[in-house]
């Protein structure tokens, strides 16, 4: 199950930055830049920071999600049945 779980990951990881640098070549030829000029690959920085804005995008659903579930209000106990009081 782990494997597969990392599988699926690894792919998703994949398909996420080939869509994101296709992105960047197309702005830079948009903007009439060469994309070497944008990205250039034998920088150490050319994968930090695309893995750096992933890392963000993490924690800022970590976050959001733990947000969510301690704003919510916490489960009240169910209400005692009330005691007959017989008279003496």
């Amino acid at each position: 199950m782990a494997a597969a779980c990392d599988w699926v990951a690894g792919q998703t990881v994949v398909v996420c930055m080939g869509l994101g640098l296709g992105w960047e070549w197309w702005l830079a030829r948009a903007a009439g830049m060469k994309w070497s000029q944008v990205r250039n690959f034998r920088r150490l920085s050319s994968g930090t920071v695309p893995a750096g804005t992933a890392l963000v995008a993490a924690a800022t659903a970590f976050a959001t999600t733990v947000a969510g579930t301690w704003a919510q209000p916490a489960p009240e106990p169910p209400p005692r049945p009330a005691t007959a009081v017989s008279a003496k």
